[in-house]
């Protein structure tokens, strides 16, 4: 009711003191003590004691941002066990770029794009979401959200992203729609056009890839270059290459 974390919090801590929960900070776990029986019987902690019990809960998480303490010791537990696991990775954290062109735009969005992930000429998946770029290459939810799939590509050879930057139109009205823009900004170079539709950042970034030169007047550029520009706002490839490290990971899959 009150919308605050700390009633949360609050609750949680008097439901636990309810129930008589022990709660004990600061004591680390090395691992189970398991009887000739193959039973599992109890704790042993850093200090050297033992918590005994009749049934344990695991619930260390996996290796995703180790400073809160998911280091993933559990996994080691749980093969002394006898159990299966699988090797974990990063899941659900952002893609490294190897664009060159790609820290010139950190921390620009665009809330609505269409990702088509590509392996060899061919077209794996088709997301759409929010792209934001980053000084090392590109994140946001639905970058998250494709991660482990593209993670899962590279392993099979290189990965290609193309994003379509306006994919409410096709390749004709988003070429109306620069023919329109470079018409009424007619004397102003290249550099300083303003669009309304996409961050100027990007735009000018997507100039360079089609050869226009920044000091053009909008009224001297070529159609040829023009119609590449067009092709770039609609398929602009990004070149993953690879995922950041467990760090900066939301998740770990496995």
């Amino acid at each position: 009711v009150s919308n605050k974390a700390q009633s949360v919090w609050n609750v949680l801590n008097e439901y636990m003191k309810d129930g008589k929960v022990s709660i004990m900070t600061g004591s680390s776990v090395e691992g189970f003590i398991v009887t000739n029986k193959k039973t599992l019987a109890s704790v042993r902690l850093a200090n050297g004691d033992t918590i005994q019990g009749k049934s344990f809960v695991l619930a260390t998480g996996g290796k995703s941002h180790p400073e809160t303490g998911s280091t993933g010791d559990g996994f080691g537990w749980l093969r002394s066990l006898g159990h299966t696991v699988i090797d974990t990775a990063p899941a659900l954290v952002p893609l490294k770029l190897s664009d060159p062109w790609i820290k010139r735009l950190q921390g620009v969005s665009i809330p609505l794009v269409r990702f088509s992930v590509l392996q060899n000429d061919k077209r794996q998946a088709v997301y759409k979401g929010k792209l934001l770029f980053t000084h090392f290459g590109v994140s946001g939810p639905t970058i998250l959200n494709m991660s482990n799939q593209v993670q899962e590509l590279l392993e099979y050879g290189t990965v290609t992203i193309v994003v379509d930057l306006f994919p409410s139109l096709d390749h004709k009205r988003v070429d109306a729609t620069i023919q329109n823009m470079f018409k009424t900004h007619s004397n102003k170079i290249f550099k300083n056009i303003t669009p309304e539709f996409l961050p100027t950042a990007v735009m000018q970034i997507l100039g360079e890839l089609a050869g226009i030169n920044m000091k053009t007047p909008c009224h001297s550029i070529s159609r040829e270059k023009r119609l590449r520009l067009v092709q770039f706002i609609k398929s602009l490839p990004l070149h993953v290459s690879g995922v950041l490290g467990l760090e900066k990971a939301v998740v770990t899959s496995g």
